[in-house]
């Protein structure tokens, strides 16, 4: 299965610690990435447009990478993975399957959401209580055991600037539980006008 991840420490305290924070939150989010085996699917590229389908979008989003989101009228995403966003973790830059549903979570919350995911993970999101829990299947598949790390993280439905859009897809034996996600860097644009995606 594909695990995807792309997202960004914490950028809270002073401007040096932030920096810091933010550089380790990084490392250690690249090393759970790659050894959760993270391969990112392209569908398409930029120049070739957003994948079919896309033709009913009501919302264009950008990040603060350059990476573009698409929302539909059920609140699942295209997204468009900038180059720069992309960097040096796996995957390619260029448009990406529809997700199963998008979230969207505070960007200091996504490192308990991806460390130490291995590839029994998975997530587990609550619509009553608003939240999204990354755990563990038990054996017999039939209840996931909860991770210390990615417990109960709030997460709103609707996109504002400064929330990173939390995508998932191949939903998971459990309630409301997927076994793919992907987290975005935070949002600065949010239009109800495209917004080009380039590679």
């Amino acid at each position: 299965m594909i695990r995807k991840a792309n997202a960004v420490g914490s950028g809270r305290g002073s401007a040096g610690g932030g920096k810091a924070k933010t550089v380790a939150a990084t490392i250690c989010l690249a090393a759970a990435i790659l050894g959760a085996g993270v391969v990112a699917e392209r569908v398409a590229t930029a120049a070739e447009g957003p994948p079919a389908g896309a033709a009913d979008t009501r919302l264009w989003l950008q990040t603060d990478q350059g990476s573009v989101y698409l929302v539909q009228a059920d609140g699942t995403t295209y997204w468009h993975r900038a180059r720069r966003a992309a960097g040096s973790s796996p995957g390619l830059p260029g448009w990406h399957r529809r997700s199963d549903l998008t979230v969207y979570v505070a960007p200091d919350a996504t490192a308990g959401l991806l460390q130490h995911a291995g590839p029994e993970a998975i997530w587990l999101v609550d619509p009553a209580a608003g939240s999204v829990t990354r755990g563990r299947l038990t054996p017999d598949r039939r209840k996931a055991l909860p991770s210390q790390a990615g417990w109960n993280i709030p997460y709103a439905t609707v996109p504002r600037p400064g929330l990173a859009p939390m995508q998932f897809w191949e939903p998971g034996p459990l309630a409301h539980s997927f076994r793919e996600v992907a987290i975005g860097h935070p949002v600065v644009a949010v239009s109800d006008r495209p917004i080009a995606a380039r590679d």
